[in-house]
């Protein structure tokens, strides 16, 4: 009984193995860059931008991009309020219209 298992197993595998692979086997890009300014000990500034491609550097589909300021209470607690934009576009080519995504976040922290 064991065996039969073990073989169906097997068979299952090898007959639908090409088709459990959901990601095509090319290469994607996923660049970001951030930057921190501190004026003093208590305030500071940040920023974010980040790209997305679907192949290496070609098929561009997302891109954000945010800042924010954090303010340091004290040792251990700080505060930050911060924005962004964030957008995302159809697949098969550079920023294809029509959008996917089109959003705007605000956050405290």
């Amino acid at each position: 009984m064991m065996i039969r298992r073990t073989i169906f197993a097997i068979g299952i595998v090898v007959g639908f193995g090409n088709n459990a692979f959901a990601q095509s086997s090319d290469l994607g890009s996923w660049n970001i860059a951030n930057i921190r300014y501190h004026f003093d000990d208590k305030w500071s500034l940040f920023g974010e931008a980040q790209v997305r491609s679907l192949e290496f550097y070609n098929y561009f589909y997302y891109y954000e991009y945010k800042g924010g300021a954090t303010y340091k209470i004290d040792k251990n607690t700080a505060v930050s309020l911060a924005a962004g934009s964030y957008q995302t576009y159809q697949d098969g080519g550079n920023f294809v219209l029509p959008k996917r995504n089109d959003e705007f976040r605000i956050w405290p922290s």
